[in-house]
């Protein structure tokens, strides 16, 4: 049995790369054929003592000899202060000989890379030293390659575990349910959201509602509905997990993600898995799963009128919910954490013993 080690920040952090990591990790343990166990290099808390944690945790890493106890090495990094963390694992094991797998997550990689030499300079390196590089999408592979001249780059699809699709679309009291997935701030585009709510006529207003989970910027969020009067056609949950995402989820008409900076979002993807046709931004790697009319609208970042006219859209085309939301379904298919770790572990086992793969099954069908 293969001994796989993943670093990465601890799942108790909020985001898609903690979802993403706990989603392989159930199904890549539960046919135990491989033993991955997760070594947790950061914690969210107050900013010292994060900084602490991660010091601590560099030194314990070498000082209990976790290098030579595993066969191969799973380092999930994002930008600036996850990648220069992360770089001291890999530039190290590097130096240990010991093979390097890097996923590459971070939504402004390009802003990164292009910072400053030293943080071009550092990329280069860290990629140098991989045995592999994961990447999420094709932008992604062309930053990537624009750093670097590496070989080894495999666009990995983020997984989502895919549930029975009984979508219900109908609309009760003509209500179109929107629903706001993600960190609260500009980032993610919210308050260009609530202002495209509020630019709405009054009419179309009271055919809607905005459904929105995140934490963050929650005062400044609820300030924006207030100064708007829109109590009651936005609703804030906080940030929410399990059963109330998935009811959401479930509730939900249309998913809105109208970012300036992102990889390819999980909250897209699990939105996509419960047949939601999806609003979003022509950035980074979302129009590869989210095509202009045909599971959702591609708009520009910042464009408040193109957003709101997208909303108007499928109030007016209530009966394409449907057709754009099994789309959805189509697309995200391939997106199933069953064919994902397949793929991942097929990698791993060409990097460890050149070999076809991590005892791993044929097809999503086999004995699990």
């Amino acid at each position: 049995m293969e001994k796989i080690l993943i670093v990465t920040s601890d799942l108790s952090v909020k985001g898609g790369v903690s979802s993403a990591v706990h989603s392989l990790m159930q199904e890549i343990n539960s046919r135990k054929k491989s033993d991955i166990k997760l070594y947790s290099s950061y914690i969210t808390t107050h900013p010292v003592l994060s900084i602490l944690y991660s010091l601590m945790r560099i030194a314990a890493f070498f000082l209990l000899l976790y290098p030579f106890r595993y066969r191969l090495f799973y380092v999930h990094v994002c930008a600036f202060g996850s990648f220069y963390r992360k770089a001291i694992y890999v530039l190290a094991l590097r130096m240990l000989n010991r093979p390097v797998v890097i996923h590459q997550h971070a939504a402004d990689l390009d802003v990164f890379v292009n910072k400053n030499r030293f943080n071009k300079w550092l990329a280069r390196k860290v990629y140098e030293a991989s045995s592999s590089i994961f990447v999420l999408s094709e932008n992604m592979k062309a930053i990537t390659k624009s750093v670097a001249a590496v070989e080894e780059i495999h666009i990995i699809k983020n997984p989502v575990q895919v549930p029975a699709h009984n979508k219900d679309y109908s609309t009760a009291d003509q209500k179109i349910r929107l629903l706001f997935l993600g960190e609260v701030g500009q980032r993610k585009g919210i308050f260009d959201l609530i202002q495209a709510v509020a630019d709405m006529t009054e009419e179309q207003r009271d055919r809607i509602q905005l459904d929105i989970g995140g934490n963050k910027e929650l005062d400044k969020l609820r300030e924006m509905i207030k100064a708007n009067r829109l109590e009651e056609t936005c609703i804030v949950h906080g940030w929410v997990t399990g059963e109330q995402k998935n009811q959401l989820l479930k509730e939900a008409s249309v998913f809105l993600l109208p970012s300036y900076f992102e990889g390819v979002p999980i909250a897209i993807l699990e939105a996509m898995s419960y047949g939601l046709p999806v609003i979003s931004t022509n950035i980074a790697g979302i129009p590869e799963v989210v095509k202009h009319r045909y599971n959702g609208h591609i708009i520009e970042p910042g464009d408040i009128q193109a957003l709101r006219s997208s909303i108007v859209y499928f109030l007016e085309h209530s009966e394409n919910l449907q057709v754009f939301g099994e789309n959805s379904r189509k697309i995200v298919e391939e997106h199933d954490v069953r064919l994902i770790a397949n793929h991942i572990l097929s990698l791993f086992g060409r990097i460890t013993s050149g070999s076809e793969g991590l005892s791993i099954e044929n097809s999503l069908h086999g004995k699990r």
